[in-house]
C-alpha cells in the first residue's frame, strides 16, 4: 500500500506495472469510492476536489486470476499543503 498527501485541484497520476505469464489480456478496474469506479488501463489520472482521506484501489484481472493495489491519499487544501512542505524543509 502506498500513502501520500496531495492538494485539491492537483492532478495525480496512478500507475502500475502488471504482467501476465500467459499473455492474457488484462482488465483494470479502478475504484475511488463505493459509487465511483473506472474501467481503464494501467495508468489513471485523477483530480481530487474535496479534502479528506481517500482510499483508491485497483483490481487487475486476466479473467481467471486477479491482484489488487491500494493507495491511501490524504487530500488537503493548497494552503495546508504549502505549510506541510515548509515544515518538512
Amino acid at each position: 500500500m502506498k500513502e501520500f498527501t496531495t492538494y485539491t485541484g492537483n492532478k495525480v497520476q496512478f500507475s502500475v506495472e502488471a504482467l501476465d505469464m500467459d499473455n492474457d489480456t488484462l482488465q483494470y478496474l479502478w475504484k475511488f469510492s463505493a459509487l465511483s469506479s473506472h474501467d481503464g488501463g494501467a495508468t489513471h489520472t485523477r483530480t481530487f476536489s474535496s479534502v479528506g482521506t481517500k482510499k483508491i484501489s485497483l483490481k487487475v484481472s486476466d479473467g481467471t486470476l486477479q491482484d489488487e493495489a491500494t493507495w491511501i491519499v490524504h487530500v488537503v487544501s493548497p494552503e495546508e499543503y504549502l505549510a506541510l512542505i515548509q515544515r518538512n524543509k
